[in-house]
């Protein structure tokens, strides 16, 4: 309840500005949103996709937040990694389902 009273006053005019907690990684949409500001680096590939995905305008900017020479440093580099590699098996099931597809359309 409190989570859609806040959603609907920024939604009201003059409103630029939300701020969340790590719960918003998931389930929240702002369709007008143009920027994420992470305050500390996803710990996963899975977090930084889901937080990097509340920014639904073509080009919304994605912005972390760290201490150059900290442990962030580390965490945003291994999200990173962990999101490549999860993009990396996403294009390969795709173009396994398009062979398989095409496969499918020979035998008919």
């Amino acid at each position: 309840a409190q989570q859609k009273a806040a959603l609907a006053a920024f939604k009201a005019p003059g409103r630029r500005v939300l701020v969340a907690t790590s719960a918003a990684e998931e389930g929240l949409d702002i369709p007008t949103c143009s920027v994420v500001v992470r305050f500390r680096p996803a710990a996963t590939g899975v977090q930084r996709v889901q937080s990097r995905g509340r920014g639904r305008l073509h080009g919304a900017a994605y912005l972390v937040l760290m201490l150059q020479g900290s442990l962030d440093v580390h965490l945003h580099s291994k999200s990173m990694k962990e999101e490549e590699v999860m993009r990396a098996h996403m294009e390969e099931l795709r173009r396994q389902q398009a062979a398989g597809a095409a496969a499918g359309r020979r035998q008919w």
